[in-house]
């Protein structure tokens, strides 16, 4: 079955409006613009109807990313996991295992 594409802001123009606003940050899923809705659109789509919006406010709708769930380690303090985390164990598990080879 075809699924549709996710749009996912993946950054933001340093110093630009929605950077200096806060409320989008890399992560965030866009799901409509100007109440247009983006399901079962294409890339190409998405990026005519961008770059059809008026000079002015645009209006976007995003979801925002689920957190990663809390775990309790040995010493039995919350922790919580980051991209930062998983890429760094991941990156790790390769480098060692690459070492093996």
């Amino acid at each position: 079955p075809s699924h549709s594409p996710v749009i996912v802001i993946r950054a933001l123009v340093p110093g630009g409006v929605a950077q200096l606003d806060g409320r989008i940050v890399p992560g965030d899923r866009l799901v409509a613009v100007n109440d247009i809705t983006l399901e079962n659109m294409t890339l190409d789509d998405v990026i005519k109807i961008l770059k059809s919006t008026s000079i002015g406010p645009v209006k976007l709708s995003l979801s925002k990313p689920l957190p990663y769930p809390k775990f309790k380690s040995d010493n039995d303090e919350d922790k919580t996991t980051t991209d930062s985390d998983q890429d760094a164990s991941t990156t790790n598990q390769i480098n060692q295992r690459a070492s093996r080879i």
